[in-house]
């Protein structure tokens, strides 16, 4: 009628594949079962919706009851325990074992322009330090492998990962994928990288400085000219002021125009 755990605290990954084991001593003629049980994080215990499995008696009198949980959840990042009944008179509840979801988060990443450098960042929270983390373009399927090297067995673990000289064909979906030595693996949130297009170099009209303004919400920005300062014996004015401002939509590198005003010169008369 003994009891062990296999373990006290377990590691899986949410929409995982994750087996919790209890050994018990028993006979062939007891017919025992042991349906796994699940705290409900009030203090209360119902059945597990997980599939219970006993395993054959070793010579020992030793069987092995496990609960499969073919799809983990957040629910059941809670504590289980087995109920072990050998006889109608004779059970045994096992210790908790407690169930732990390892979260692997990517942070925002930020647009780039072509060929510029994209960073992207992870948080990692898990029983032990990753034996790889890897970054997955979703569209093509590439990967770039993060360097462990230096990492500290913290948690969370933060860690960032570069793509280098981006291009059109790089932006898109990615997620961190993560993988330890007893073959956990876990996925992050996917992000989108957004890369733009730089607008070409406008030539600064005639007697004019030019302004760049971002918008607020888009990744484009306004171009504009104002003539330059006035002076004592000459001052400047727009020739088309319907032709102040032009439009750079980074997303095809195109200004809404190819034409700012210059400004006039006006000889300021003696008096």
């Amino acid at each position: 009628g003994q009891s062990s755990l296999k373990e006290d605290s377990v590691w899986g990954a949410i929409g995982g594949r994750l087996v919790l084991e209890v050994d018990f001593t028993t006979s062939a003629e007891l017919g025992a079962t042991a349906p796994w049980q699940r705290n409900d994080g009030a203090g209360n215990w119902e059945v597990s919706s997980g599939a219970t499995i006993l395993g054959p008696i070793s010579e020992a009198g030793v069987q092995t009851a496990s609960l499969i949980i073919d799809e983990l959840t957040e629910d059941d990042i809670k504590d289980f325990r087995a109920n072990i009944t050998l006889t109608e008179s004779l059970s045994v509840t096992t210790a908790t074992v407690t169930v732990n979801a390892v979260t692997v988060t990517s942070g925002t990443v930020e647009p780039v322009f072509e060929q510029g450098d994209a960073e992207f960042t992870v948080d990692i929270t898990g029983p032990e330090l990753p034996s790889s983390v890897t970054l997955v373009h979703e569209d093509s399927g590439s990967e770039v492998q993060v360097d462990l090297s230096a990492a500290e067995d913290t948690t969370p673990l933060s860690l960032t990962a570069s793509v280098l000289t981006v291009y059109t064909t790089d932006a898109g979906a990615y997620y961190f994928r993560v993988e330890y030595s007893d073959g956990l693996t876990a996925a992050s949130n996917s992000v989108t990288l957004v890369v733009l297009k730089q607008c070409k170099e406008v030539t600064t009209p005639a007697n004019t400085v030019t302004n760049k303004v971002n918008r607020d919400g888009d990744n484009g920005f306004d171009l504009s000219v104002t003539c330059i300062p006035d002076t004592e014996s000459l001052s400047y004015a727009l020739l088309d002021s319907a032709a102040t401002s032009i439009y750079c939509d980074t997303t095809t590198g195109q200004y809404s125009s190819d034409y700012l005003s210059p400004c006039l010169v006006v000889v300021n008369s003696e008096p």
